[in-house]
């Protein structure tokens, strides 16, 4: 989505970055999710524009089609997805090297080049987010 049509929809505007991790902040019927909008890739014969490139959230009230959101488990999320083409379960990596009670759990859709992540602490799903996957 473009970043000027989600400003509109949010009722907000929002600083660009160039940083994926710097997010702008936006009151959705009364929860919260984070918005980044960069430049980049906007879709075949279009000239790189300002898009949304990442949401995510916190709020437990945000749900999948298969009820996973934020307090549901690592075995939860397994359970849901263990049939799903492209799923992985990864460490969290911080300054000391791989985390012992942070990872994450990703389905990746190939065709539509997006990532649903959840973000574990101790196993139990903390944060969701979609983004944008270039592939790389």
């Amino acid at each position: 989505m473009k970043k000027e049509d989600a400003e509109k929809l949010s009722k907000s505007k929002f600083q660009k970055t160039d940083n994926y991790e710097q997010r702008n902040q936006v009151n959705y019927y009364g929860e919260k999710v984070d918005i980044t909008a960069y430049e980049g890739y906007a879709g075949e014969n279009q000239a790189n524009t300002e898009t949304i490139q990442v949401l995510s959230t916190k709020s437990k009230k945000f749900r999948t089609k298969s009820g996973m959101g934020v307090g549901s488990s690592r075995n939860e999320l397994i359970n849901a997805y263990k049939d799903y083409a492209n799923f992985s379960v990864n460490q969290d990596w911080n300054e000391k090297g791989p985390s012992k009670t942070t990872s994450y759990f990703k389905l990746g859709d190939l065709d539509a080049r997006t990532e649903l992540s959840f973000k574990l602490v101790d196993n139990i799903m903390v944060e969701v987010m979609i983004y944008f996957n270039e592939g790389c």
